[in-house]
């Protein structure tokens, strides 16, 4: 089988090169702490060993029950050189994720031998820590100094790189085996478009970008948000990391940038590039961003953990859309793009259907779960496979892409097909609603949820009347305190918990 370079190598490369250029800086409040390219490598390489010594081998899974840390960061890439795949996880997942990986053990933190009480699968696998020594488990120590050449083992095109989980809104969660051909297709497509520059020092909120930053050798602001609330995270403190590390750039979900703008006030002057994606994107939330960050090139990126990214478009581009959809761009030229009716036929350009793609950076295949595979992996007659994103959408004249909300999100049924998204910005815009607003389609019933702490009796009116106006439909109006949303990116709403 034909071999690949370790995609630890593209680190290393920096370490050769610039060994003394910062790399992370983790900026929780009075605990601040900076890592050069050689210190981070150092510990790296001091896992590398440890886990080596622990009986690691090339093909081994190893489920990382961590937060996104330095930790976290230098243990998977050390596993990645030994030829290990680092699973991801969220906690609440636990169980299901150590049945699909089937991982050779858990690295993890003490506060999180609690999990062994309540999650059975987690009790018939060997557990290492990474914070403390004990009789009970074995550990790997962030002090231990390495004797030993780092170990960097060659790997095939097919070999797992990392294991990583996505739900969609199915909530069902499947196991992206994201190889080390998709992997490195990713990660230059990714480069390519994000435009990395040397100089630059980026501040991200999703630990994909900051994995890719350090495999790129650049400096990273890591702000302390991981395992947080939206409101328990410190903004102000942000700001000022900012300010002082002269950050010039940001990745960022939607519901950290809501509250990043309203705590910058115009303080943040060096940003000059700017992204966010993973959660639809309100046009009056892209204007807030682009008047808080005048200065920089704003983009919004389409994208899934199967296929990262999809489309880029410029945010000022993006508000001028006179309709109610989303328009995400032009389809980037490494993905091929096409849209499927409820048959899996494909649909001619301009008629709506579910966005399938297709290309060198798209996940194939999910790990162990052949009823996901058939379900959301199409096969043409060439053999070509296309992945079903859920997405509802279209292609206009100018081949930008349109979405109008989840496949499983229909909210009417007639001549005139509606998606949760695209009626919900209707809602907003046609009838002047500042607050977030919400469309459910609750059995035959259609229930309108408004983010507000008292409803207006006038507005509920108009919903109503508008509604039945519009597509001759009775509907219920209910408020929401704070909807309730995804806990990666704070914005996503969570239908199914309305």
């Amino acid at each position: 089988m034909e071999t690949i370079n370790n995609f630890i190598d593209l680190f290393i490369k920096h370490y050769e090169s610039k060994p003394n250029s910062n790399l992370l800086i983790f900026y929780p409040e009075n605990k601040e702490k900076v890592y050069t390219i050689k210190q981070f490598y150092n510990l790296v390489h001091s896992y590398n060993e440890q886990f080596d010594r622990l009986g690691v081998v090339k093909g081994d899974r190893i489920l990382m029950l961590l937060l996104p840390s330095v930790e976290f960061y230098a243990a998977s890439l050390a596993l990645i050189g030994l030829g290990a795949a680092p699973v991801f996880v969220q906690p609440k997942y636990l169980n299901k994720t150590i049945k699909i990986a089937n991982p050779k053990f858990i690295f993890t933190q003490s506060k999180y031998l609690k999990y062994q009480w309540i999650v059975p699968a987690m009790r018939s696998r060997e557990v290492i820590l990474s914070d403390r020594e004990s009789r009970k488990f074995r550990s790997v120590k962030s002090s231990y100094k390495a004797t030993k050449e780092l170990i960097v083992r060659k790997m095939s095109k097919e070999d797992p790189l990392i294991i990583s989980y996505t739900t969609g809104t199915t909530g069902n969660i499947k196991a992206a085996n994201r190889n080390y051909e998709i992997s490195y297709n990713q990660f230059f497509t990714s480069a390519n478009y994000w435009k990395y520059n040397n100089n630059s020092v980026d501040i991200t909120f999703f630990p994909v970008v900051v994995f890719q930053n350090i495999l790129s050798g650049i400096t990273t602001l890591v702000p302390d948000i991981f395992g947080k609330k939206l409101s328990q995270i410190n903004f102000t403190g942000i700001v000022e990391a900012m300010i002082k590390y002269q950050v010039s750039r940001i990745s960022s979900a939607p519901g950290y940038l809501d509250k990043l703008c309203d705590h910058a006030m115009n303080k943040i002057s060096s940003i000059r590039q700017l992204i966010t994606g993973g959660a639809p994107v309100p046009p009056d939330l892209a204007i807030k961003i682009m008047n808080q960050f005048k200065e920089a090139d704003s983009h919004i990126v389409y994208g899934s953990t199967e296929a990262e990214p999809i489309s880029f478009v410029e945010m000022s581009e993006y508000v001028k859309c006179q309709n109610y959809s989303f328009n995400v761009g032009q389809p980037i030229s490494e993905i091929n793009m096409k849209f499927v009716n409820d048959d899996n036929n494909f649909v001619s350009k301009g008629k709506v259907g579910e966005i399938v793609i297709s290309g060198n950076h798209v996940v194939k295949n999910y790990l162990n779960n052949e009823l996901a595979n058939k379900k959301f992996k199409l096969h043409d007659k060439l053999g070509q496979i296309w992945h079903k994103t859920g997405d509802m959408g279209y292609m206009d004249s100018n081949g930008c892409v349109h979405i109008l909300g989840r496949k499983k999100f229909k909210i009417i049924n007639s001549n005139i097909e509606k998606y949760n998204l695209e009626l919900e910005t209707e809602l907003r815009q046609r009838l002047h609603i500042n607050e977030r607003v919400a469309v459910k389609k609750v059995g035959t019933k259609i229930c309108v949820y408004i983010e507000t702490k008292k409803l207006n009796p006038a507005l509920v009116k108009k919903i109503k009347k508008y509604m039945f106006e519009s597509y001759n439909k009775a509907c219920a109006v209910k408020k929401v305190k704070s909807f309730p949303v995804d806990t990666r990116h704070h914005w996503k709403v969570n239908y199914s918990s309305l």
